[in-house]
């Protein structure tokens, strides 16, 4: 009896957070794509040219892009609206499989309609944005906005393309301005020498096949598909067709096709994820292993200019120091010179002697 009271004063609660959670977020999201659309769309067009990181060349979204990025920032800028599209797939898939969790074929047919129907607006419309579809984004504006421009429709891809052209050339005048990146593109110049030669025609032909492979529209695709094949599995097996004992093998090889098909899926997806991080990583692990070259070399440098006096001049300081020896030794070093040559001033006199008396004895 305690239960039920429970329930029904937990009814009301969680009506109301079942209404804001799922109707509510949903509400608010497109919102704020719909809101702010222009921004948006001007954003992802900056982003596939690869700048507006910063405010100078991103003056107008650049707040835009802080505050909602997550939300929009992996689609084409004409698709920044696909999230809502997820949102609902997610949502028809949690509604059915508690609606009609009485009748699982029939919760399997649904869930296939809703995959099928999601795989089918996934092929044709290919939202998200990676970076080996950048440069077809950026010839699709180039397009409309001549088209805009001729046509004198829809004026909005050619103010986008004019700011553009803008945010462009002040990101170029900063890369001048930035020794940093003039050193990379004088490594880059030496790096790429050799454009022309089969080696570099065939990495090209391999970073082509990879963008193809790892592009994330490929992906979404694979995963849709994977799992409209489990759920077909799903309810070969819910029809108690392969129960019979003289269906046993064919239901043995159709498990191990699926167990093969969601392994395959995996490794795909961990291969994927691994591609993404690996260039992050590995080109922090290259600025680690160059500045350690570059400290390694300062440190080098000290110790050869370790001792040398610039700024004082041994001849007018009294203590004045060269190397390590002070006034002192080289005073004590330049007597025993003087004495050395007095000496051997002595020995010549008296060597001149002792010729003179060995000529005077020759002569007697």
């Amino acid at each position: 009896m305690k239960l039920v009271v429970v329930q029904q004063r937990l009814a009301t609660p969680a009506t109301i957070f079942l209404v804001v959670y799922s109707l509510g977020f949903p509400l608010y999201i497109a919102f704020i794509i719909f809101k702010n659309y222009r921004p948006i769309v001007e954003d992802q067009y900056l982003r596939a040219y690869g700048i507006g990181n910063d405010r100078e060349t991103n003056p107008d979204c650049y707040d835009i892009r802080k505050r909602y990025h997550l939300i929009y920032y992996h689609f084409r800028p004409d698709k920044c609206y696909w999230f809502l599209a997820i949102i609902s797939r997610k949502f028809c898939i949690a509604a059915s499989a508690l609606l009609f969790r009485g009748s699982p074929t029939f919760q399997f047919a649904i869930i296939l309609l809703i995959l099928f129907i999601a795989f089918v607006f996934h092929v044709r419309t290919r939202p998200y944005m990676s970076s080996g579809e950048q440069t077809v984004i950026i010839r699709e504006l180039e397009e409309r906005a001549s088209e805009s421009l001729t046509e004198g429709n829809n004026r909005m891809y050619y103010e986008i393309y004019k700011k553009m052209l803008i945010s462009l050339r002040t990101a170029q005048e900063m890369q001048r301005k930035s020794k940093v990146l003039t050193y990379q593109k004088a490594a880059g110049a030496f790096w790429h020498d050799t454009h022309d030669t089969q080696q570099y025609k065939n990495k090209r032909i391999a970073l082509k096949a990879a963008e193809f492979f790892f592009d994330l529209n490929t992906v979404e695709s694979l995963l849709l598909g994977s799992a409209i094949i489990v759920t077909v599995s799903g309810i070969m097996f819910e029809s108690r067709e392969y129960d019979r004992i003289d269906r046993a093998d064919q239901r043995d090889v159709f498990a191990t096709l699926v167990i093969v098909v969601v392994a395959f899926t995996l490794i795909y997806l961990c291969m994927v994820v691994f591609t993404e991080i690996a260039p992050t990583y590995a080109s922090r692990f290259l600025k680690f292993c160059l500045r350690y070259k570059v400290e390694k070399v300062r440190a080098n440098t000290a110790d050869l200019d370790r001792g040398v006096v610039l700024d004082t001049n041994p001849m007018l300081a009294a203590n004045a120091t060269i190397g390590k020896r002070d006034i002192n030794e080289l005073e004590n070093h330049l007597e025993m010179s003087m004495e050395a040559l007095r000496k051997t001033k002595e020995q010549n006199e008296q060597f001149e002697r002792e010729k003179e008396q060995f000529k005077q004895r020759s002569k007697q």
